[in-house]
C-alpha cells in the first residue's frame, strides 16, 4: 500500500504513481462540467456572464506525483459552506506561502485535473480551468462527512 507524505493537493505526471479513482463508482462515466466567468467590457464598463458547458470523461485512475502541491496543514482555514440546492461545499483559504505555490501550480495545470486525497484515498479530482492566485477555492462534490472529517482533523 502506498502512503504518501499528507493530506494534500497533488498534480499528474507521467511518471507518477498510479492511484485509483475511488469517487468513481458515485459518478456517472461522464460527468457535464458548466463554468460561469465574468467578462467585464473596457468600453462601457458593463460585465456579462459566459456559460460553458461540457462533458468529460472520468477516468478510473490516475498518475499522480508523491510530492504534494500543498498540504492541508497549510490550510489557513477550511469551512462548510452550501450551495443554493443544498449541496455542501468544502471553502478553503491557504496560508501565504502554499498560496504562492498553488498559484505557480494551477498555471502550469490549466486543463489537467489536481488530485485531493485524505487518508491517502482520492476524494476529488478537479480539472483546472483557470490560474488561481487567490489562495481561495471551493471544492464541490464531496460527501458531507468527508467534509466533516477534513474539518474535525484540521482543527485538532
Amino acid at each position: 500500500d502506498l502512503t504518501f507524505k499528507c493530506d494534500g493537493i497533488y498534480q499528474t505526471s507521467d511518471n507518477g504513481v498510479k492511484i485509483l479513482n475511488n469517487t468513481k463508482d458515485k459518478l456517472p462515466i461522464t460527468k457535464t462540467i458548466t463554468d460561469t466567468t465574468t467578462v467585464f467590457n473596457k468600453t462601457d464598463g458593463t460585465t456579462k456572464k459566459i456559460i460553458q458547458v461540457r462533458d468529460i470523461n472520468i477516468p478510473d485512475s490516475y498518475l499522480i506525483d508523491t510530492i504534494p502541491i500543498v498540504c492541508f496543514n497549510d490550510f489557513k482555514s477550511v469551512e462548510l459552506k452550501w450551495q443554493k440546492w443544498k449541496k455542501p461545499i468544502l471553502s478553503i483559504k491557504l496560508n501565504d506561502k502554499a498560496k504562492q505555490t498553488f498559484s505557480n501550480a494551477t498555471s502550469q495545470n490549466i486543463g489537467k485535473p489536481l488530485i485531493i486525497l485524505f487518508e491517502n484515498k482520492l476524494i476529488s479530482a478537479p480539472v483546472v480551468y483557470s490560474h488561481i492566485d487567490s489562495g481561495n477555492m471551493d471544492i464541490t462534490g464531496l460527501d458531507l462527512d468527508i467534509i466533516i472529517k477534513i474539518i474535525q482533523k484540521l482543527d485538532k
